[in-house]
């Protein structure tokens, strides 16, 4: 059985739409690819009272292809400062 590689997007909103996450949030709920089943965008830190922590969200794909036409879309919207997928961590050892 082959293992199934999930890819993280970690997304950066602009500081004016984290200032009101329902507007920010709301405009990236319309991107193709965030608005299908089984994909879920989550704040990083979900809770926290600092500004700068709650302009980070990620969402999980199944594959680079996907992810990177993600980043494509979301790099040319407003709300979104950056996008990038997040490096997978070294195994241990």
């Amino acid at each position: 059985m082959i293992a199934q590689t999930v890819v993280t997007v970690t997304i950066l909103l602009t500081s004016e739409a984290a200032k009101d996450n329902s507007e920010g949030i709301s405009r990236l709920s319309d991107v193709d690819g965030l608005n299908r089943p089984g994909v879920v965008l989550t704040p990083n830190d979900p809770g926290s009272d600092d500004d700068e922590l709650r302009r980070y969200y990620s969402v999980e794909l199944q594959n680079e292809q996907d992810a990177l036409a993600l980043i494509d879309r979301l790099l040319g919207m407003d709300a979104v400062e950056a996008a990038f997928i997040k490096p997978r961590g070294e195994p241990p050892g």
